[in-house]
C-alpha cells in the first residue's frame, strides 16, 4: 500500500481552460473521478488557457495519479475531484 501525503484540500477541478488550476503548483495530484456512470477527461496545460500538453479519460469511480510541472494546470469536462499530494516511503 502506497502513503501519500495531502498537501492541500480536494476540490472539484474547474470546467474550463479560462479557470483552469495549478493547484498550488503540485508536482502530483491525485484525481478521481465520482461519477459512477460516465468517464470524463482532464486537460493538462502550459498555464491558463495556454498550449494543452496531454489530456487522459478517466473511468467512472477510477483514481489515478497525474505528475506535471509547478507551472502546468489542469481542467476538466464535469465533475471530477483533485488533490496535491506527495508519495512517501
Amino acid at each position: 500500500m502506497r502513503s501519500i501525503l495531502l498537501r492541500a484540500s480536494e476540490s472539484a477541478l474547474p470546467t474550463s481552460a479560462a479557470t483552469a488550476s495549478g493547484l498550488n503548483a503540485a508536482t502530483i495530484v491525485r484525481v478521481f473521478n465520482p461519477d459512477g456512470a460516465s468517464t470524463h477527461v482532464v486537460t493538462r496545460l502550459a498555464s491558463v488557457s495556454g498550449t494543452v500538453l496531454g489530456s487522459v479519460t478517466i473511468a467512472p469511480n477510477e483514481e489515478i495519479y497525474l505528475f506535471k510541472d509547478p507551472a502546468d494546470c489542469l481542467y476538466t469536462d464535469a465533475s471530477v475531484r483533485a488533490v496535491p499530494v506527495a508519495f512517501i516511503n
